[in-house]
């Protein structure tokens, strides 16, 4: 049995099954909100995220920051453009998709904030990216 099938058996209703490739692009998904989100919650002075996207120069300000770490995933993955079009097997959003989602993240903070308030080390760099 695959093991995304004994995480859907055990409950896991939304995982999924990705080859190499697209896994890479996952993580690069991810690394792209992390990137934007994290340390602009903290420079903004504890901003959550929904408030953060509902002001307009720091949405603005977002979405320039998620739209350069795509530009590095289309270079180091190939896939042009990145985000690919949605696929059966691949369904990323695009930057102003996540925009748009954040609004509705009323409670949503990004980890690194946590870490900021708590005056605890904060992660600064993406490890195992390639």
């Amino acid at each position: 049995m695959e093991f995304f099938q004994l995480l859907k058996d055990g409950g896991i209703k939304d995982a999924e099954e990705h080859d190499e490739r697209d896994l890479q692009a996952v993580r690069w998904h991810k690394i792209t909100i992390n990137a934007a989100m994290d340390p602009s919650a903290v420079l903004s002075n504890g901003a959550p995220n929904a408030t953060m996207v509902k002001e307009p120069e720091l949405r603005e300000h977002l979405r320039g920051c998620m739209l350069e770490v795509f530009k590095g995933a289309e270079a180091v993955l190939g896939i042009q453009p990145f985000p690919p079009p949605k696929t059966d097997k691949l369904k990323l959003a695009t930057a102003d998709a996540i925009l748009t989602s954040t609004e509705r993240n009323e409670g949503g903070r990004p980890s690194m904030l946590g870490d900021w308030e708590r005056g605890a080390a904060m992660e600064l760099e993406v490890r195992s990216i390639i």
